[in-house]
């Protein structure tokens, strides 16, 4: 269970200096060990009828501080070079928290590929 590597979870705040034009940018919030999960139909079609687009689903450790619009931070072994690992960026379009079939508390996080890419501080 939650072998699927590790997500950091940020929140989008203003990142620039005081007295400067606010820029936004991702503080992190919290890094957690996560599940990846089978997207269903049903989740799919109701994305689709909301012009949305489900292109992961992951269960983490239950959360409640993570919420919808906060940014998933997925580092799947991509890289720039050889020494720069890419994290791809994803908004949680829904959480969901539940139990799992063991009686744990868990969320489960739908994600959005972003399309474009926040500055992380």
């Amino acid at each position: 269970m939650f072998d699927g590597g590790e997500v950091k979870i940020y929140k989008i705040t203003d990142i620039s200096q005081p007295g400067d034009m606010p820029v936004e940018g991702l503080a992190l919030q919290s890094t957690c060990y996560f599940e990846e999960r089978s997207i269903g139909m049903t989740r799919n079609y109701m994305a689709m009828q909301s012009n949305a687009k489900v292109d992961r689903l992951i269960r983490i450790w239950q959360d409640r501080a993570v919420t919808v619009d906060c940014v998933c931070v997925i580092f799947d072994g991509s890289k720039v070079e050889d020494y720069v690992e890419v994290g791809v960026q994803y908004r949680v379009a829904a959480n969901q928290h539940t139990v799992n079939e063991n009686g744990l508390k868990v969320t489960d996080l739908t994600l959005e590929r972003l399309g474009t890419i926040y500055d992380i501080s």
